[in-house]
């Protein structure tokens, strides 16, 4: 994963996925937790960014003879707007982030280590 994160285009991803379990919505009666749901723009943001990450390596990835993976779901059907329990929402945002970083893995050979892409403006 060390090399991984040495690229930046894939780095950005993984920082959008600590955004996404940093920023969560929390429904709750001020006594206890009633249920967790992972805010609509920081899941969206971060399925568009391996859409696209995935449109740009698909010829490569064919050509050498591999598959193309899909981008991973949240959940059973990508729904953001779906509240889940404590318990089910953590088991939920382990899977999740484990099939992120296993789609990394396999679209990252494609990116040298610090490809940065044309529209990224880097940041002061």
């Amino acid at each position: 994963m060390r090399a991984i994160l040495k690229k930046p285009r894939i780095l950005e991803v993984i920082l959008l996925l600590e955004n996404l379990f940093e920023e969560i919505r929390i429904l709750h009666d001020y006594e206890e937790i009633k249920a967790l749901s992972p805010k609509p723009k920081v899941l969206a943001s971060i399925r568009k960014k391996l859409s696209n990450l995935r449109e740009e390596v698909g010829d490569y990835l064919v050509g050498n003879g591999m598959a193309v993976p899909k981008p991973p779901l949240w959940g059973k059907n990508n729904n953001p707007e779906e509240w889940w329990s404590t318990n089910d929402f953590e088991i939920i945002s382990a899977t999740y982030r484990h099939k992120v970083e296993g789609f990394l893995k396999v679209i990252s050979l494609y990116f040298p280590k610090n490809s940065i892409p044309e529209d990224t403006v880097p940041e002061p």
